[in-house]
């Protein structure tokens, strides 16, 4: 086998490997920032499930037809108003 063709040979494979190992690392920082990403909406998620769950205790305390609409009306720090 001449020199030539050894030297395409290890050129070509290292290529290959290296597009390999590229992929991979990118594949893992990808996957990486997907599993963030989900625990960040899972966190939004449950906030947004206590805020629900908190109003309506609240409502089904609430008898309507003996107290004012203000009164049921509970300020919620966390919730952002802009």
């Amino acid at each position: 086998m001449p020199v030539a063709q050894i030297i395409v040979v290890v050129l070509f494979i290292g290529l290959v490997t290296g597009l390999l190992f590229y992929f991979f690392q990118q594949n893992k920082k990808i996957a990486a920032n997907h599993v963030q990403q989900q625990y960040a909406l899972q966190a939004e998620i449950a906030l947004h499930t206590s805020q629900v769950n908190f109003r309506s205790k609240s409502l089904d305390k609430y008898h309507f037809l003996m107290y004012n609409l203000e009164e049921a009306l509970v300020v919620q720090p966390e919730v952002l108003v802009f």
